[in-house]
């Protein structure tokens, strides 16, 4: 079969979470050719930063297989999909990292390069999640990692990952810094991670926090808006819990797939009270200030070099 296809994509992708679309959008933006980007769904919506970069398709495993016989690339693109941990739904992390192995195996039968590319890896829980982990990394022709966490876990598992900033700064030194300069609305910009989500020790930093920025308006942003466990859910939880405490107004926002309005967002905040990696990475590079909240090795490394 002829290769015709240049890059295929896979990964969360499409309005289904802040973070991936912002690595997404990076890779794209350094690129000449245009890729085929697998996402479970396709949105009713277009987006200009995808606009000529990009064609979309639905994540289905025929297809899938198929384009992968046709391209010359297959990427697996952002994220930290391949972990396992044991407070999360054993059955559905098991699935995921399966599809990883089985779309390496694949690439291997039809001789396509697998890239795992600005991957996320770890941490394990599990002996057999590792065991998983390591075929898979096996099969990969490149893996290049965004954190040292991920860094040292895959040279545990016998691969040699390369380090390589996240593909977040690509957009944002190349597209979105030009455009945007101005900040001045008084509002906090609340950025919470489903996973780790405890109620009423987000509802006392969003306090603290705003008894010293001295602001009365909060936004409360959900990055990821699908999955196992939705940031918007909890986002909701934590606005009426803010309401019923204090007479501050409160606005849930969850991403549809709009990034530069969500940048801008985050880019005109007052301050900044985040735990998702890729709000705090906006903040950091844009000089909002920021209130970080390191529930993952990824956030907590990602200060440091900030600091560095």
């Amino acid at each position: 079969m002829a290769r015709s296809i240049s890059n295929v994509v896979a990964g969360n992708f499409a309005g289904r979470n802040f973070g991936d679309d912002l690595m997404l959008a990076g890779w794209l933006a350094r690129r000449s050719t245009a890729a085929v980007i697998l996402a479970q769904k396709v949105p009713l919506v277009s987006y200009s930063w995808l606009d000529g970069c990009a064609r979309i398709v639905q994540w289905r495993l025929f297809r899938s297989i198929v384009l992968i016989a046709r391209s010359r690339a297959f990427l697996m693109c952002g994220g930290t999909h391949l972990n396992y941990s044991s407070k999360e739904p054993r059955v559905a992390q098991f699935r995921v990292q399966l599809i990883w192995l089985i779309y390496g195996l694949v690439c291997r039968i039809f001789r396509t390069d697998f890239v795992l590319k600005a991957v996320g890896v770890g941490p394990f829980d599990s002996r057999f999640a590792r065991i998983i982990a390591r075929f898979t990394l096996a099969c990969a022709k490149e893996v290049h990692v965004r954190d040292r966490s991920s860094l040292a876990i895959c040279k545990s598992l016998g691969a040699k990952p390369i380090y390589r900033e996240d593909l977040a700064f690509s957009y944002l030194r190349l597209v979105f810094a030009e455009r945007h300069s101005e900040t001045c609305p008084a509002y906090l910009l609340v950025a919470p991670a489903a996973s780790t989500f405890d109620l009423s020790y987000w509802t006392r930093r969003v306090f603290e926090t705003l008894s010293q920025r001295e602001v009365d308006h909060v936004i409360i942003f959900a990055a990821e808006t699908d999955g196992r466990r939705r940031d918007s859910t909890v986002c909701e939880l934590l606005a009426t819990e803010i309401t019923r405490k204090h007479t501050v107004n409160v606005q849930c926002v969850a991403y549809k797939g709009d990034l530069e309005k969500v940048l801008g967002l985050i880019c005109a905040a007052d301050s900044v009270l985040a735990a998702r990696y890729h709000v705090v990475l906006v903040a950091k590079s844009l000089g909002v200030p920021l209130y970080p909240v390191s529930y993952h090795d990824k956030v907590s490394q990602l200060l440091r070099e900030f600091s560095t």
